[in-house]
C-alpha cells in the first residue's frame, strides 16, 4: 500500500468520524397570535417561549403546577389573569429561550438538533383565561416558521374564573 493510499484514508475516516460526532444547529422560527372572531389575529409581544428538555406537563406534575405557573397573579389592579411561566421552576430544562417582537415574531437560534418541547402563555381577552403552548417540536437545519395561536395551544380558565364559575353555580 502506497502512503498516499493509506493518508487519504485517514483523512476520510476522520472526516466521517468528525461529522458524526458534531452535531449541527438549527434554528426555529415562530409566530405567535391570538385569533379573535372581532379584530382577526392579534400578535403576541413581548410573549416568552421556552425550548425544553422535557415536557412541561411532566415537570409541572412533579413540582407542582404552583412552582411552574403563575396562576393567579395579584396586582396593584386587582384580579389579573396571567398563566406566565416561573422560569425558576423549568430552569433546569431550558435548552433556549426567545422573547417574540411587536410582530409576535420570534426565534430559537443555534440549538443542537433534536427533539424539544416549546413551551410558553399569553393572556387572551377574556379575563381569567390564557393560552399554554407545550408542543412537541423538531429543531432540523431548514425548519419553516411555527405558527402559534389557540388552535395549537390549549386555553387556560385561571383560579379565578373557575371561582367565579362555582359562585354563578351557586346562585
Amino acid at each position: 500500500m502506497s502512503y498516499k493510499f493509506i493518508f487519504a484514508s485517514i483523512l476520510i475516516l476522520t472526516l466521517c468520524l468528525s461529522s458524526c460526532l458534531n452535531k449541527s444547529n438549527g434554528t426555529l422560527p415562530v409566530k405567535v397570535a391570538v385569533i379573535y372572531g372581532f379584530g382577526g389575529a392579534q400578535p403576541v409581544a413581548q410573549g416568552k417561549f421556552y425550548l425544553l428538555n422535557k415536557d412541561f406537563d411532566e415537570i409541572a406534575e412533579a413540582k407542582g403546577e404552583s412552582a411552574v405557573l403563575i396562576n393567579p397573579f395579584i396586582s396593584a389592579l386587582g384580579e389579573v389573569p396571567s398563566g406566565s411561566i416561573l422560569e425558576e421552576g423549568i430552569k433546569e430544562h431550558i435548552i433556549a429561550s426567545t422573547t417574540t417582537d411587536f410582530e409576535g415574531s420570534g426565534k430559537f437560534e443555534n440549538v443542537i438538533m433534536g427533539s424539544y418541547f416549546l413551551v410558553g402563555t399569553t393572556t387572551t381577552r377574556s379575563k381569567g383565561e390564557y393560552i399554554l403552548w407545550n408542543l412537541p417540536v423538531e429543531i432540523k437545519a431548514d425548519n419553516q416558521t411555527l405558527l402559534l395561536s389557540q388552535k395549537n395551544g390549549t386555553v387556560m380558565a385561571t383560579y379565578y374564573k373557575k371561582k367565579n364559575e362555582r359562585e354563578q353555580e351557586k346562585k
